[in-house]
C-alpha cells in the first residue's frame, strides 16, 4: 500500500513550499484547488519535525498575496467582458 507520509517525508522542504506557495497562489487567483487541505498538510509535516513552520507559513502568505493579485489583475484587465465571453464558450459546450 502507498503510505502518503513517507513520500511526502521523502520529499525535500523546498519543494513542500514550492508546493504550498503554488497551491494556494493558484486557488487565490480562484481556481478551485484544495489549498486547506494542502496547508493542513504542510502544518503537520511541520509539527513532526520534516520542514520549519516559518517557511510553511511564509510561502502560503506569498502565495495567496501574489494569487490575489493576479486575479484582481486578471480582473481589471478583463473585467464583464472576459467573463461574457468565456461565458458563452461554455455555454457552446452544453449545447453539444
Amino acid at each position: 500500500m502507498f503510505d502518503v507520509q513517507h513520500w511526502l517525508e521523502s520529499l525535500p522542504p523546498i519543494a513542500v513550499y514550492l508546493l504550498v506557495g503554488g497551491v494556494i497562489g493558484v486557488e487565490s487567483m480562484g481556481v478551485p484547488l484544495p489549498g486547506e487541505i494542502v496547508l493542513v498538510s504542510s502544518a503537520l509535516l511541520a509539527a513532526t519535525g520534516v520542514v520549519e513552520p516559518e517557511w510553511v507559513a511564509t510561502a502560503a502568505a506569498t502565495g495567496a498575496i501574489v494569487g490575489d493579485s493576479i486575479g484582481y489583475a486578471v480582473g481589471r484587465r478583463g473585467g464583464r467582458p472576459l467573463l461574457a465571453r468565456l461565458g458563452r464558450r461554455s455555454h457552446r459546450r452544453d449545447r453539444r
